[in-house]
């Protein structure tokens, strides 16, 4: 499990990690593509630190999404409204 941690993003499992992510910046080449033909992405993830780094750079670069994880109460998904 860890080393599928490590592949999607060092920094989940490398205290003070400084370093890039291939995964992660292959995700914003991605996106930033998707978004310039009108698509719109589901992103799943099977780790919630993968998917809050995610939303980091979303918001980071004002990329409207989003976020549902198994904190998101059920009665509450169907009014999940972008962010």
């Amino acid at each position: 499990m860890r080393l599928r941690q490590i592949c999607c993003d060092p920094s989940i499992f490398i205290k003070d990690y400084v370093g890039g992510s291939a995964k992660m910046l292959a995700i914003d080449e991605l996106i930033e593509e998707s978004i310039a033909q009108g698509h719109r992405i589901l992103l799943y993830s099977q780790f919630t630190s993968v998917l809050k780094l995610i939303r980091e750079r979303f918001e980071k670069n004002n990329i409207e999404y989003m976020y549902l994880d198994g904190q998101t109460k059920v009665k509450d998904r169907p009014e999940i409204e972008e962010l």
